[in-house]
């Protein structure tokens, strides 16, 4: 009797635990659209439950949004990223996606990479967010019929300042968000993106364009987010 109540307590305190990962993933339920979620919590790990793991070259722990220590990633702006490798990567979806994140950039002299995912050693798809070198917010959409598209609102960001982005892309459109606000739609043509991919955070390729500064809680669905639910990742 003693170890079923002790196994039903065990039971009862990881739910509690994954209630809590829950929350802090903006206050949306988790479902299965959640491909992957970083929360950047001084480590490269998926905590979406799906084992997208990353592997960690030389990002730091620092403060996140909330300035909480140790509690979001800093990259160098040289040499540091995160390469999440072919064998626990992921495909994103040709008719719907989002990818989330918090964003304190340092410097833009030259673009700077947030998050790429391409087919594996090839670049005939691939989708990418950055910081342009004009402090905006931007996004490549490129498949193998050779369709690449700009995204990108007509405003730039402070550098030293935190800011909540997203992107959108119902299969028709991409939507840019700038703390839980819609900056810019734009109508694209439709993509295919098929395959495993390779991903990273923080550069490209693994090679240049290395992000300087620091991001937090990065998350990719497998849908297009309502406006409402941008709204709740950005107030919580």
């Amino acid at each position: 009797m003693k170890r079923i109540v002790s196994v039903s307590i065990i039971c009862l305190f990881l739910a509690s635990c994954l209630l809590g990962e829950d929350e802090e993933l903006g206050g949306l339920a988790k479902d299965d659209s959640i491909i992957a979620y970083y929360p950047l919590n001084g480590d490269a790990r998926d905590m979406s439950g799906n084992g997208h793991d990353g592997n960690n070259y030389g990002a730091t722990p620092d403060n996140d949004h909330l300035g909480n220590a140790g509690k979001g990633m800093f990259f160098n702006g040289g040499s540091s990223y995160i390469e999440i490798p072919v064998e626990k990567s992921f495909s994103l979806s040709s008719t719907d996606f989002t990818v989330s994140v918090w964003m304190n950039y340092s410097d833009v002299s030259v673009p700077r990479y947030i998050f790429q995912s391409f087919y594996d050693n090839i670049f005939s798809e691939f989708v990418v967010v950055l910081i342009n070198s004009s402090s905006q917010p931007y996004m490549y959409l490129f498949d193998e019929t050779y369709m690449l598209q700009y995204i990108f609102p007509a405003e730039t960001l402070a550098s030293g300042t935190w800011f909540h982005l997203a992107w959108v892309y119902n299969g028709n459109s991409v939507k840019t968000y700038i703390n839980g606000t819609v900056r810019s739609e734009f109508t694209v043509k439709s993509y295919s993106f098929s395959g495993i991919y390779r991903c990273f955070i923080g550069t490209l390729t693994g090679t240049n364009n290395y992000f300087f500064g620091i991001l937090d809680e990065l998350a990719i669905f497998g849908r297009a987010l309502s406006e409402n639910e941008i709204q709740k990742l950005y107030e919580n």
